[in-house]
């Protein structure tokens, strides 16, 4: 009830841009390649810094960097940060990784907060694409799957306005929270890992994000280049014109402005 809330728009990029600042650091002093995506790196391309109404930060990294920074944050990235994934932290919702600001505390309703939940960066794995579409889509749609039971065994609520939804949705979390999140994202990880990165034609982010949209030219994706983004240069993919037109089209046009706003919804404090 003492903690200070983060109201301004200002502030809050402010907490995300020190987190970025911070792992770009940690991954270019140890080797990991990271990239800007999703609209981190729209906002960088379009804005030079954050889209104006958004809220958070999305990097990639190759699934071989992925696993290593895993293993080499598992007692924290830096003093400040620490580094959540499933297999590391058992409350773990996501199959991706969340770097953690800890001095901050983050409120979301929907699901179950870990002891670090601060403001966060998400980190995704970039894995190999089978080149057959219908197996892609076969084990997209199983990721899918698998994701949609994951929110309800990360859920903290079942209530819904419609009573039988909320007799169905009580089911379904039951299950989710029998099943576990850790099982279920070993499961997301299994068939995202199908296809080795290495010797894979095509790549993307297979346990989250935007299905098909992302599937991109591994030797288009792969090598890096610099965008500034609030100031500060990161790594983003060379390709990055024909990974944003898949992902949105007409990327440069900005949306209609009752589209300019932020999806997400969570409160922000400082800690004590």
């Amino acid at each position: 009830s003492n903690m200070k809330e983060i109201t301004d728009l200002a502030d809050l990029k402010k907490v995300l841009l020190d987190a970025l600042v911070s792992f770009a650091g940690f991954c270019d002093a140890n080797g990991l390649r990271y990239y800007l995506c999703g609209g981190t790196l729209l906002g960088a391309i379009r804005h030079q810094g954050f889209i104006p109404w958004d809220d958070d930060i999305d990097v990639i990294m190759p699934r071989p960097d992925y696993e290593r920074f895993i293993e080499m944050t598992k007692n924290g990235m830096t003093e400040r940060y620490s580094v959540e994934s499933y297999s590391t932290t058992p409350k773990h919702v996501y199959p991706f990784v969340k770097v953690y600001d800890k001095k901050t505390v983050l409120i979301e309703d929907r699901y179950v907060a870990t002891a670090d939940s601060g403001v966060f960066i998400d980190v995704f794995p970039t894995d190999g694409i089978p080149e057959s579409d219908a197996l892609y889509k076969k084990r997209l749609s199983r990721i899918k799957f698998w994701r949609k039971l994951d929110t309800y065994a990360g859920t903290s609520t079942i209530n819904s306005k419609n009573a039988l939804r909320t007799a169905t949705r009580a089911v379904l979390v039951c299950i989710g929270k029998i099943v576990g999140t850790r099982f279920i994202n070993r499961k997301i990880d299994s068939i995202a890992r199908k296809c080795a990165l290495e010797s894979s034609k095509y790549c993307g982010v297979m346990v989250w994000g935007y299905g098909t949209r992302e599937k991109m030219v591994a030797a288009t994706f792969l090598p890096r280049a610099k965008v500034m983004f609030e100031g500060h240069e990161f790594y983003a993919p060379k390709g990055y014109d024909e990974y944003l037109t898949g992902l949105y089209g007409d990327y440069m046009t900005l949306p209609p402005e009752e589209k300019r706003v932020t999806h997400h919804d969570f409160r922000v404090f400082w800690k004590d």
